[in-house]
């Protein structure tokens, strides 16, 4: 029997920025600029991705609003293989795919996004539905 490490010095491995951590910096943003009326969530999930042909990661932004009932509107999904890129971002409120080849793409896209008329709508009508 071995009791030697075979994995290498593992600690010093840079992490890298994934998607989702981006998104739950988005996530952290709404809640803040609601004062938690609104509050950003972020749920990952692994699945086999059809479009990609290979198991990979599922990143869904979310608005949950506590006081109707936890209500939930999905924003932003995201599918991506273990290495990240190239990943693929869908706009939930219109159903539009767009494919990111990097970061740089990425941050893009989510920005557009969450910059839009529609996600704005949407924050507004849900605020609407909570404040007097």
């Amino acid at each position: 029997m071995c009791a030697e490490n075979m994995w290498g010095d593992i600690k010093g491995i840079k992490k890298i920025v994934t998607p989702k951590a981006i998104l739950e910096e988005q996530a952290t943003f709404l809640t803040s600029a609601t004062k938690g009326l609104l509050v950003g969530r972020v749920d990952i999930t692994s699945s086999y991705i059809s479009e990609m042909e290979s198991k990979g990661f599922i990143v869904t932004l979310r608005i949950l609003v506590p006081v109707l009932s936890n209500y939930i509107c999905d924003i932003i999904t995201v599918r991506h293989l273990m290495k990240l890129y190239p990943l693929m971002v869908i706009n939930d409120l219109k159903n539009e795919k767009y494919e990111c080849g990097d970061e740089a793409s990425f941050l893009s896209v989510i920005e557009t996004i969450l910059s839009s008329g529609e996600v704005k709508q949407t924050i507004q009508l849900l605020l609407s539905q909570i404040e007097k």
